[in-house]
């Protein structure tokens, strides 16, 4: 009987362990570079010449994003780049684990494409993101980055205290992830195309 009692009890630790596991993969799976969330690549396009490109990329970027230009803080030129703008993105996320409402929120984010003959790089970065109602941000405080939520969600497991439970900022860090990804997905196959 004791046999029994100890292999459940080693399942249930075992498969508990491996639960939190692939629960933590969105956190450590995101692209950071120097403690910053940067999403960026270079992708090849055969068949393509810079003004091509240069041309798709503009229409892309006019077509498919929101062009944000009322922000505090101006971008540096760069005459180099064929986009290199704030733009808004959006994503539906619950403000807590009950999941019973569900938000819309905008994400400030800069996007960056870099065109030459046969390749354009994209980097994706910056980003910032807050309820789309104003409503929604009088009355709760959202957190308003995923740095600061990558950030708390490591000191929690670190075992330090967090007002924030770990399942809401995966799920916040799920859905920046697949906006942006779906962004990224948009701009690979206009390019492609």
């Amino acid at each position: 009987m004791r046999r029994f009692l100890l292999v459940a009890l080693f399942a249930i630790v075992t498969n508990v362990g491996f639960a939190q596991k692939g629960k933590d993969t969105i956190v450590y799976n995101l692209p950071m570079v120097n403690g910053k969330l940067v999403y960026s690549d270079s992708v090849s396009v055969k068949g393509r010449n810079k003004i091509v490109l240069d041309s798709i990329a503009k229409k892309w970027f006019a077509d498919k994003l929101t062009p944000y230009k009322d922000c505090c803080v101006s971008l540096p030129s760069d005459s180099n780049s064929s986009v290199f703008s704030y733009a808004l993105l959006e994503f539906r996320a619950p403000p807590n684990s009950w999941r019973l409402v569900y938000y819309d929120y905008v994400m400030l984010v800069t996007v960056k494409i870099d065109c030459g003959d046969g390749y354009y790089k994209y980097k994706i970065y910056d980003m910032r993101f807050r309820p789309k109602s104003n409503f929604f941000n009088a009355v709760v405080q959202h957190p308003t980055n995923p740095e600061y939520l990558i950030d708390r969600y490591k000191k929690k497991k670190n075992g330090l205290l967090s007002s924030m439970p770990a399942e809401i900022i995966r799920i916040y860090l799920a859905c920046v992830n697949t906006s942006v990804r779906n962004c990224i997905t948009s701009l690979n196959n206009a390019m492609a195309n």
